[in-house]
């Protein structure tokens, strides 16, 4: 018998509290109509920018984990992959999307490796050299400025320095990853010369589209932002929306969960508050 909800195989770490990560990615597909099937990479009680957490490494777990998926006859219509924490992980992972990714399997990839020009304490040459090559194997890559810039090799501090070309800088950034293979890629959060706006730089090679994608700035900032915005890409792109009309939709989603958040002053580490707003995934609009 077909399947008659889509099978997205979500590859991330899970934290116990702190929305990030697999918290964030299976409600969200969920509450978009979609089955979410997780493979965890690790297991923390909370994410690591509390003080302290619990922390197993499941590498070792990963093999026979998708030897049973194997078994199952699984197949997948999306493959949506975020942290990864070691070199090791990524060769595990090319592996299982080689194995399981179909002639019409959606890849999309979160190449979290760091963030405001720096790179994650976690992260060495040999694990961005990985993730890079994981990135460019994907259909749409959703990396921050700092991740973009990573990726390409390219200087964070020369892209992002003002300057009336620093948009055609980063469009050419852009360009330059769709040129890897990706066919669509997403730079997130994007500061843009207006105020009180945050963009999306979007290169969508199938549809020939090129556009900064601006929504409304809230002046606080939540873990776990990120993987929201990236599982609502992912839904709407499973759901077959374009990938402009799929951004806007993520960043109207993140805009408004983050403005709810800070309207009841949460604390930042314990991340976005999107559990109110699932309701509106149902939704084609937001009013």
């Amino acid at each position: 018998m077909a399947r008659t909800v889509p099978l997205a195989a979500a590859v991330n770490d899970l934290s116990g509290f702190g929305r990030c990560s697999l918290t964030v990615a299976l409600p969200v597909l969920s509450a978009m109509g979609i089955q979410a099937c997780p493979l965890p990479t690790a297991l923390l009680s909370n994410h690591t920018a509390y003080d302290s957490c619990f922390f197993q490494d499941l590498t070792a777990s990963i093999p026979p984990y998708l030897a049973e998926w194997k078994k199952l006859g699984l197949s997948f219509d999306a493959i949506f992959t975020g942290f990864l924490g070691s070199w090791q992980q990524v060769s595990l992972v090319e592996e299982f999307v080689h194995g399981f990714r179909g002639e019409k399997t959606l890849f999309l990839a979160d190449p979290v490796m760091g963030d405001d020009g720096e790179l994650y304490a976690t992260y060495d040459h040999s694990l961005c050299q990985g993730m890079a090559r994981l990135a460019f194997q994907a259909d749409v890559i959703t990396p921050n400025l700092t991740e973009a810039c990573l990726l390409a090799e390219a200087d964070h501090n020369q892209i992002a320095a003002p300057g009336p070309d620093r948009l055609d800088r980063l469009f050419r950034l852009g360009r330059q990853l769709a040129g890897r293979g990706p066919w669509g890629v997403v730079i997130t959060g994007i500061q843009p010369d207006s105020p009180g706006q945050i963009g999306n730089l979007v290169i969508d090679r199938r549809a020939a589209r090129e556009e900064l994608v601006l929504t409304p700035a809230v002046p606080r900032s939540f873990s776990g932002t990120g993987d929201v915005f990236a599982s609502v890409l992912c839904g709407r792109l499973i759901q077959g929306w374009p990938l402009l009309a799929a951004v806007r939709s993520a960043a109207g989603f993140v805009s408004q969960a983050l403005a709810g958040s800070a309207r009841e002053n949460l604390p930042a580490l314990d991340g976005v508050a999107f559990e109110p707003y699932l309701p509106l995934l149902w939704k084609e609009t937001f009013p």
